[in-house]
């Protein structure tokens, strides 16, 4: 039995569960990634192995090529979950690599299997393994087998094995290149990916193309390979210019998908081509046909075709192929697709109408999963409507177990209502797991790491998510807004623009823009007390005097409530009112207001930030001891 087959593996009350890419600390959940839970694999399966570098990016990242500071960053991120003894488990032997050395017990079928440790030599300079030691080597003992067969292997036995092993290497890797598909050599020019919606001739289901677009999307951006742009992008393209490579200039990407479907009766004709941006060129092309009463078989012959024709790895995409046609409602998918549209834009009056098209999608179809955690995900922003949220973004769950995005919905629901930052953290490394490549799912998991102060990781999460949908106005503010926490105002500034520039009526961005230019004037305003009031300032003074009613005159009761209080709290803060902020602040910690965890972040915050009752509002909402 090999270490490979062992599934869990418990050592000093952690518990490793390879299948489900967990660990846990005796009940409780351990926040990891999955691409650091995989480390943390290779190292309890090799326990007490010496692992060098290369052999640690290999074996964690493949064939993808990553920095050596990727496993340096991993191995931190690795001892700091694992406690005070994080540095005793994974030692640095320097020059060389590294070494797990723990008493780990690996379990497979309800048997315990010890796999033992090895022991180093100290005299690291001679790079050898003391031999007087019976535990030279990463063992699986089987149950049944003592192991002291296994060390009857005498180093010619081992020499003459491991010569054999290097030849049936050898052999399989020649075997692999000539049997496996040839990669299109100017595939690796890519690394970024549109498929646009297929121009549709003849039929009245305009939903085809669409449906086809997306069930397309969903395939190809599950192959780790390429990115490939969320269908919400690509919406706006339905109509008008089919200028290919000027839509992929407008989505950053170095090719598209672009394609024409023919419709006859029931009977399909799709007939698409790859091409690169920079050159102008189609690389690969393909005709399928198919039935409009099965666009699934037509979706999959695509997709196959396309990653077995260009050399591609189908690694993920039968994770997902369940979810490619998931309803057969043309209406309520319809319906759906334009709801998302919508919710990608984030605005007030977007997101009432995305509301209306998910709620007639779900009366379309009540067995649809996915408009129900669109609809849970628009509920999740407002403040009393959180039990309808969660209640859709579990019948969602129940519905399509596979899904990664109700398990993110419910941790934006245990972050900014429940404020429970380290359960909402599990719940969206598992919607990770499942679907690595959502920019949504990242950027609200950036969110969360952002409201507990862990920037470093927050910036990473937020460009991971841009990476994957590089023209995400929302995703662009949120960045904007984290620079703005961290007092890093240029930054914030031109990624608010940026923002701006992407989408015009981004009204969080526009408010950054105000506010940081808010902070630089009343810097210059202290030391010239006349200077002239800048309009973006002017912007904010409007928007907090605006129905400004006094806290005592204020409806509790009222759903404009938390914004009458939020007005408020703006105010006081800019004109430095510190008790009145005070007052305000546990007014919002009382209703456990949506905003109250983000807004301890804010710059303008730092007048009261030295105040013994600033740490309290932040303990009341799990921030701070």
């Amino acid at each position: 039995m090999d270490a490979q087959n062992v599934k869990i593996f418990e050592f000093d009350g952690f518990r490793l569960d390879t299948d489900k890419q967990t660990l846990w600390y005796n009940d409780e959940i351990v926040p990891l990634q999955p691409r650091t839970v995989k480390l943390l694999a290779v190292f309890v399966s090799r326990n007490g192995d010496l692992l060098s570098k290369d052999s640690l990016l290999e074996q964690v990242w493949g064939e993808t090529f990553v920095e050596e500071s990727n496993l340096s960053h991993n191995i931190y991120l690795l001892r700091k979950a694992l406690g005070s003894n994080g540095k005793e488990y994974i030692q640095t032997v320097p020059r060389r690599g590294y070494c797990f050395s723990a008493n780990v017990t690996g379990i497979v079928e309800h048997q315990e299997i010890t796999i033992e440790r090895s022991y180093f030599s100290e005299t690291i300079i001679e790079e050898t393994i003391n031999d007087t030691s019976d535990q030279s080597s990463v063992i699986v003992v089987h149950p049944e087998v003592p192991s002291t067969h296994l060390n009857r292997l005498n180093k010619r036995s081992i020499g003459i094995c491991a010569g054999i092993a290097s030849l049936v290497v050898i052999a399989v890797a020649v075997w692999l290149s000539w049997a496996s598909p040839q990669k299109n050599s100017r595939f690796n020019e890519i690394r970024s990916l549109a498929v646009i919606p297929f121009d549709h001739q003849g039929g009245s289901d305009e939903t085809i193309p669409i449906r086809l677009t997306d069930s397309l999307i969903t395939g190809l951006r599950m192959n780790d390979e390429i990115s490939v742009r969320p269908v919400s992008s690509m919406l706006a393209y339905i109509r008008g210019d089919r200028n290919p490579i000027d839509i992929g200039r407008d989505l950053l990407v170095d090719a598209v998908i672009d394609g024409r479907l023919q419709q006859e009766g029931d009977k399909l004709r799709l007939n698409v081509q790859l091409i690169l941006i920079k050159t102008n060129e189609t690389i690969w092309s393909g005709q399928f046909d198919g039935n409009a009463e099965d666009l699934l078989s037509l979706q999959d012959k695509v997709v196959n075709t396309f990653i077995t024709d260009n050399g591609l790895t189908d690694v993920m995409f039968a994770k997902n192929k369940t979810r490619a046609n998931p309803t057969s409602n043309s209406r309520a998918y319809e319906e759906y697709l334009k709801g998302r549209y919508f919710f990608a834009r984030r605005n007030g009056h977007d997101l009432l109408t995305a509301e209306k098209h998910f709620r007639n999608s779900i009366e379309l179809d009540q067995n649809f999963a996915e408009p129900k955690v669109g609809l849970a995900n628009i509920l999740a922003f407002r403040q009393f409507e959180r039990k309808e949220a969660e209640e859709l973004a579990r019948e969602a769950m129940r519905l399509a177990p596979d899904l990664a995005e109700p398990h993110a919905t419910i941790a934006f629901i245990m972050s900014y209502h429940d404020w429970n930052w380290k359960a909402a953290e599990a719940e969206f490394l598992q919607a990770i797991y499942l679907d690595p490549r959502d920019s949504l799912i990242r950027q609200w998991y950036a969110n969360n790491l952002m409201i507990q102060g862990r920037y470093v990781e927050a910036e990473a999460q937020f460009i991971r998510s841009l990476e994957l949908d590089p023209t995400s106005a929302a995703i662009t503010t949120d960045l904007a807004e984290l620079y703005f926490y961290q007092r890093r105002y240029d930054r914030a500034l031109e990624k608010a623009k940026a923002a701006l520039a992407l989408q015009r009526d981004a009204v969080n961005a526009d408010s950054f823009v105000n506010k940081i230019i808010g902070l630089q004037y009343r810097e210059e305003r202290k030391q010239d007390p006349t200077i002239e009031v800048p309009k973006e300032v002017k912007k904010i003074l409007a928007a907090i005097e605006i129905s400004r009613l006094p806290l005592d005159r204020l409806d509790r009761s009222s759903l404009t409530y938390g914004s009458e209080l939020m007005r408020h709290l703006n105010y006081n803060l800019w004109h430095e009112n510190s008790e009145e902020v005070f007052q305000i602040l546990d007014l919002m910690a009382d209703m456990n207001h949506f905003m109250l965890p983000i807004i301890t972040h804010d710059p303008y915050m730092d007048m009261v930030r030295d105040d013994p009752r600033f740490q309290l509002i932040r303990k009341k909402v799990n921030l701070g001891s």
